[in-house]
């Protein structure tokens, strides 16, 4: 079972790299999972919203991987 209140690592996915990263750079995305309200959308989907930002990330193995990052 998945725990979804913990992860130890945060990585960037594929996905992330090729379409998010330049408009919404990494040390951006890391500030809004460490200070926004986080929702559990599933077994082990996340998603951190702010006023201006969307991020959303996966948690496997103990890594939340993020997967999108937008600006609103």
């Amino acid at each position: 079972m998945v725990n979804n209140t913990h992860f130890e690592k945060i990585v960037k996915t594929r996905h992330y790299r090729i379409f998010h990263k330049r408009k919404v750079p990494w040390k951006l995305v890391l500030q809004i999972v460490a200070t926004a309200r986080r929702k559990c959308k599933g077994t082990n989907l996340v998603e951190f919203k702010t006023e201006n930002y969307y991020v959303f990330g996966k948690i496997e193995n103990n890594e939340l991987k993020i997967i999108n990052a937008k600006r609103k």
